[in-house]
């Protein structure tokens, strides 16, 4: 394996090919070198530092990254895309290297594979990169609060990379790596780009998001490795066409929480593997993998090699020491993570939940991670997620509840209080009924930010409205993909949609003024995205349905996909489809803006 550092050098093969679109060594320092030389040219601003880089494009990522770099730059990689998020990052950096829409349109943007105004073939400045030099500010989860940038140098990242090549080195060559995880966090920056890169191997440089997109893409290579996140493999492993990458998926890669055990045992009988758990954090990088099997049930985390774990008395935290820390550690326990473990003789540990996760309640001590296991064991209970709320000044627990197959008939038959009253006597074994939740939410999925984790502010922001299964009537959001004139979006039918009760009591569809008015919130979204007024907030209104065929029905849990394209000057074009049937299929002329 080379060095990060010296990857572009002349005296590497240039004609390796990187990407399964078919991009080489070559083509990659020609792109690098435009970007850095631009990039050189452009003038900075007193008092700001680095250049946003946010790209779904893995290949136009690595050109991003590389070209700041060999700029002398460093990237500022964005937790999300909200509008805040580019506020502030907007007076602090220079720039925004990116491929998403709404941003290029800055002045201040540009697109790493198209940079303006350069020669045509610059050369990379004959200056080596410095290990110690700054190459990335990422940003931490936010799982139990906001998000907090972390620094990391040149070293953090070949360190990392070089661990994680020796110690999955048996892996084949030629498997073509595919993912799921975003490269704007450090799991997917380090196994979807850089390992990739170090190792030689191929990368899709497409992103995706659901199963009916990753299995196909999978399936037309020979091998295959997967980067994923659990809420993904969730998803996967229920997936008719799953079994049919036993042969060509060669290792999976989950990161981002622990896997729950029965979707990594029906993965492993699928794909006749199990799934690679990686624990760490954007502080800490990697710090230990597991592989969970039949004959070895939930095993113990065991630490990467570079990678020593200790245990911080009394409270029983995890302490890592590694090259990979990239912030203040102590010198002889390392850096404190806020996960309770139990350690082994032998270094290797189980979780044992989060120091933040136990909380007073009625000046009684409960562990909220502890709590949402046992509920996720109920047969009515697909999965759980507890957080702490304040009634009419008192801390209460609240518990996010996703049914499952038997938990929805069990709703429908007897009535969500009863499903409650059967939780709470499930808990009553472990917890003192004085803890027990209070306010209960039924949904359909627990809310992921853009690295498939489930933040705690998301979960209580569930019970700072009414209950969603009282006023449901939006799809369930399972991803989106943005051009410079569509947006699609995959979403799945609630169950328990509010208009099912009309349409109709013993065969509930969608009616055909629901899906207009959701193809309408997305075309809503591609006009913001476009041409609209920067100050406007009216949402566009149809001048014309010019034409509208409700073709098949859309039913309860049937997973679909909205696609509205602009055709023409206040036109838009919109289809509602299914992995196998279209059901609907129009288009609209709306208002002209004011």
């Amino acid at each position: 394996m080379g060095s990060l550092r010296d990857f572009l050098s002349p005296a590497q093969p240039q004609e390796t090919v990187l990407s399964l679109r078919g991009e080489t060594r070559s083509n990659l320092a020609r792109d690098v070198a435009r970007l850095a030389s631009e990039l050189r040219m452009t003038t900075k601003t007193p008092g700001r530092s680095g250049w946003v880089l946010a790209a779904d494009d893995t290949y136009a990522f690595a050109v991003g990254l590389l070209g700041l770099w060999h700029a002398g730059h460093h990237a500022v990689l964005p937790p999300n895309r909200q509008d805040q998020t580019f506020a502030e990052l907007d007076v602090r950096t220079h720039g925004f290297l990116t491929d998403y829409a709404p941003w290029l349109r800055q002045e201040s943007a540009l697109h790493p594979v198209t940079p303006h105004e350069v020669e045509a073939h610059p050369d990379l400045p004959d200056v080596p990169l410095s290990e110690n030099a700054l190459a990335v500010e990422l940003y931490t989860s936010g799982t139990t609060g906001d998000h907090r940038s972390i620094r990391k140098e040149l070293r953090h990242l070949e360190s990392e990379v070089a661990e994680l090549s020796s110690l999955f080195r048996d892996l084949p060559s030629d498997a073509v790596v595919f993912s799921t995880a975003s490269p704007q966090h450090l799991y997917g920056l380090l196994f979807a780009v850089l390992w990739p890169l170090a190792t030689g191997r191929k990368f899709d440089p497409d992103p995706l998001h659901q199963p009916s997109e990753i299995v196909p893409r999978m399936l037309s290579v020979d091998h295959s490795i997967l980067v994923s996140v659990p809420s993904t493999l969730r998803q996967l492993a229920r997936h008719d066409a799953t079994p049919q990458l036993e042969d060509r998926c060669k290792a999976v890669f989950s990161s981002g929480g622990p896997l729950p055990s029965d979707i990594a045992l029906d993965l492993a009988k699928q794909l006749g593997k199990s799934p690679i758990e990686v624990f760490g954090s954007t502080e800490t990088g990697g710090v230990a993998w597991r592989q969970q099997s039949q004959a070895n049930y939930a095993p113990a985390w065991r630490p990467f090699p570079s990678v020593r774990t200790t245990l911080s008395e009394p409270d029983g935290l995890l302490c890592v020491c590694s090259p990979f820390v990239s912030v203040d550690e102590d010198q002889t326990h390392g850096f404190m993570m806020s996960d309770r473990i139990s350690l082994r003789a032998d270094g290797c540990f189980t979780l044992k939940g989060r120091s933040d996760q136990v909380v007073k309640i009625a000046e009684k001590r409960v562990d909220l991670t502890q709590m949402a296991n046992v509920l996720r064991r109920h047969v009515a209970v697909e999965d759980a997620a507890l957080a702490t709320i304040e009634r009419e000044g008192h801390t209460r627990v609240g518990a996010a509840i996703v049914p499952s197959a038997r938990g929805l008939i069990m709703i429908e038959n007897e009535g969500r209080s009863e499903l409650n009253r059967r939780l709470r006597e499930c808990l009553q074994a472990s917890f003192d009924p004085v803890v027990h939740p209070r306010s209960w939410r039924h949904i359909d999925a627990l809310p992921i930010d853009e690295r498939g984790k489930t933040r705690l502010n998301d979960v209580r922001a569930l019970f700072r409205k009414a209950s969603p299964r009282e006023i449901v009537d939006r799809p369930e959001i399972k991803g989106e993909t943005r051009g410079a004139d569509f947006i699609e979006r995959a979403c799945r039918v609630p169950v328990d949609l509010i208009s099912f009760a009309g349409h109709f009591p013993s065969l509930p569809v969608v009616p055909g003024f629901l899906q207009l008015d959701w193809a309408m919130e997305l075309i809503a979204v591609l006009n913001t995205c476009a041409d609209a007024p920067k100050t406007s907030r009216t949402e566009p209104q149809i001048q014309e349905i010019e034409s509208l065929k409700l073709i098949s029905p859309l039913r309860p849990g049937q997973e679909f996909k909205i696609h509205v394209r602009r055709s023409a000057e206040n036109r838009v074009t919109l289809e509602i489809t299914s992995s196998d049937a279209v059901h609907a299929r129009g288009r609209v002329r709306l208002e002209s803006y004011d």
